[in-house]
């Protein structure tokens, strides 16, 4: 019986982190990756357009052409497909993200109406309470998955330069 009391205490101590170090936690690690993030984009964003050296122009200019108007041209060029995707990357994300905020506009206060319908009162929080904050949770995952897509098509123009 001893061994069983002995297990029981350690079990019981082996629960250390509280609530609030779990929340804690998720906050923290969610700033480092959003700040990890903004550097990344920085870097990428720093990268410059330009076609100068012989190897890069033989790839894109035709051999034995090399002049700098040729390799001028050739900058400009870039510069208009660069900024043809990023327009086009732009109304793409700007389309999508019409839909996302009519599926979330509608969903969210479909969600909070379900759950607080699906929950019983017997628990800390209210069965209403209960659907606020699903509703809430909804929206506020909905949010930072379109942010995230944003930040995510934003590298992928720049990186694609």
């Amino acid at each position: 019986m001893r061994a069983e009391a002995m297990c029981s205490v350690a079990h019981a101590n082996a629960n250390l982190a509280t609530e609030g170090d779990t929340t804690r936690l998720i906050v923290i690690t969610g700033l480092i990756g959003i700040a990890f993030s903004i550097v990344l984009l920085r870097a990428v964003a720093r990268v410059k357009i330009d076609v100068g050296t012989d190897r890069e122009m033989t790839s894109l200019v035709e051999k034995g052409s090399k002049s700098d108007e040729q390799a001028w041209n050739t900058n400009e060029r870039l510069h208009e497909l660069y900024e043809a995707i990023r327009i086009g990357a732009a109304s793409f994300i700007s389309a999508e993200y019409k839909m996302c905020l009519i599926f979330v506009t509608l969903g969210a206060p479909l969600v909070g109406v379900l759950i607080a319908r699906g929950t019983s009162a017997g628990g800390s929080v209210g069965p209403t309470q209960s659907g606020i904050f699903s509703a809430v949770s909804f929206t506020v995952g909905a949010l930072t998955s379109m942010a995230s897509g944003y930040i995510g098509m934003r590298v992928a123009v720049f990186s694609n330069a």
